[in-house]
């Protein structure tokens, strides 16, 4: 059943779960337990639309104020944040999960196998299972759609994967029918999660008041309660927990080494061989896919210079970028960049194989960083801003270590060598990027928050344990981007579901 106010949800006496966020892992937990004999409420904040009044509960007390995803990156609304994102999905490599003193030291409490399964079952929900992986040797779709074989030779330092988009990113729009006819399963919306009564002998969570529209507030009793409303939230709740509503938790690091995927756009390819350049990391779909080749630093290599990992992917535009030297000619912005008699070879081959490249496009290469977890980004509870509900806003502490710098420079020179070696051409920087601490001053964030409630050993070492299960706290669990130890260099999403799986597995066990 679904409900668009509280006051509307029937008296329950208790719930075995209470599921708060439906966004991407609230939605699939909806979907995992519909139709069993677990009682689930789903709780969602927001309603069907974006609003200004509910987005500004998300206003963020930002330092330094540059990076603007906390605030344009999220959303407050059912659905949450698939309402606008991309679909995209990757999986992390060995690489991520594997002990790097200079990362990492210890790796992650679990290994890659762990996750095998359950990335199928990710991947399912994503619809993004094709039956292959995400390299040309183990995806036939891949070597059909892109001509064989890969148009970039074999390198020691650089290789060729490929990002899957979903064609259906909304995905309320998937299990809409769902939650509203599920027996066992009510959603609720315009309903605030505010406050937690713990049990203080055990630590359990007995109970939590939800604040519905115009102050209409509701005890909820729970045998579990799942926080699902975004890295950033998750740990801005616990911290209200914490510091406002003084709940006790056996890990005093929430908030600690928030991450993102700092990346900018470093310069513009050019050259004789670009056709098959183009061909390769352009957009082409299959069925219910599109796929988006990138160009990663390899492990071995990450290893062997003591990196962090590196990807990028050519865009291609019309248009000037603002840090290309020509974005401030109108008639260059009007043509885009004019061809010159060598352009002519690969637009000639390209129409010998049917397909069309065109050099009056500017060909860009964009790249995303893996963070460094440092202790100097983090999330707190602001102590001068309030939301309208009176509760501290976030508090957010980030800027960019210089490992991340040292990654992409490294990543830079890599790309020059193969475009060298192999004959494609070359890589112009941007002029800014060219500065002194130029490429420091160029990264941005990428709506990809990681971290802040990390899934460890021990609560000496994160927040949550391997299941997502908060220290300390037997029945409150935190499903998302939030418990990732690292965040690699992919999109983020579909692992931490990947995790999400592996949790729905031990609540059914266990409940």
């Amino acid at each position: 059943m679904m409900f668009s106010d509280l006051s509307e949800l029937p008296e329950e006496e208790d719930w075995d779960f209470c599921v708060v966020g439906s966004g991407v892992m609230g939605l699939a937990m909806a979907r995992y337990f519909e139709g069993r004999a677990e009682k689930v409420l789903l709780i969602e904040a927001g309603g069907d639309e974006v609003t200004e009044a509910s987005q500004d509960y998300y206003r963020v007390e930002a330092v330094p104020g540059v990076y603007k995803g906390w605030e344009s990156g999220r959303f407050r609304v059912y659905g949450g944040s698939t309402e606008r994102w991309g679909g995209q999905a990757m999986r992390f490599d060995g690489c991520e999960f594997s002990p790097r003193d200079w990362v990492l030291p210890a790796g992650w409490p679990i290994d890659r196998d762990a996750l095998i399964a359950h990335y199928e079952s990710a991947e399912q929900f994503l619809k993004v299972d094709d039956g292959g992986g995400y390299r040309f040797e183990d995806n036939a779709t891949i070597r059909k759609l892109f001509g064989g074989r890969c148009a970039i030779g074999e390198d020691r330092e650089l290789e060729v994967h490929f990002s899957k988009f979903t064609s259906q990113p909304r995905l309320r729009l998937d299990h809409h029918r769902m939650l509203q006819r599920s027996e066992n399963i009510s959603t609720v919306l315009h309903a605030r999660a505010v406050r937690l009564d713990q049990d203080q002998d055990s630590g359990v969570i007995k109970s939590v008041v939800v604040r519905g529209a115009g102050g209409y507030e509701r005890k909820i009793y729970c045998r579990n309660l799942v926080c699902a409303m975004g890295a950033i939230e998750c740990c801005r709740f616990l911290l209200i927990q914490r510091d406002v509503f003084s709940l006790r938790f056996a890990s005093d690091l929430i908030g600690e080494r928030f991450q993102e995927h700092p990346g900018t756009y470093v310069g513009t390819l050019r050259g004789p061989n670009m056709g098959p350049l183009s061909s390769l990391f352009r957009y082409r779909r299959h069925g219910n896919i599109a796929y988006k080749a990138r160009l990663s630093h390899r492990d071995s290599h990450r290893h062997d210079k003591r990196i962090l990992g590196v990807t990028g992917t050519v865009l291609f535009s019309r248009q000037p970028h603002p840090l290309h030297p020509h974005a401030g000619n109108r008639v260059r912005r009007m043509v885009g960049r004019l061809p010159t008699l060598g352009d002519l070879r690969p637009v000639l081959r390209g129409l010998a194989r049917g397909k069309i490249y065109s050099p009056l496009h500017y060909a860009y290469l964009a790249v995303g960083a893996e963070d460094a977890r440092s202790r100097s980004n983090f999330i707190r509870l602001s102590e001068s801003e309030e939301d309208a509900d009176g509760l501290p806003r976030a508090l957010i502490h980030y800027s960019p270590d210089e490992s991340v710098v040292v990654a992409i420079q490294s990543y830079i020179e890599s790309v020059g060598r193969l475009l060298h070696d192999q004959g494609i051409g070359h890589l112009d920087l941007f002029p800014e990027i060219v500065k002194e601490g130029g490429i420091a001053r160029s990264l941005r964030d990428v709506n990809h928050h990681i971290g802040g409630l990390p899934m460890a050993r021990s609560p000496e070492e994160g927040v949550t344990d391997t299941m997502g299960r908060v220290f300390g706290v037997p029945n409150l669990y935190v499903l998302g981007t939030a418990i990732l130890p690292t965040g690699g260099f992919a999109n983020p999403t579909l692992t931490a579901l990947a995790l999400a799986y592996r949790t729905f597995a031990k609540m059914v066990s266990q409940v």
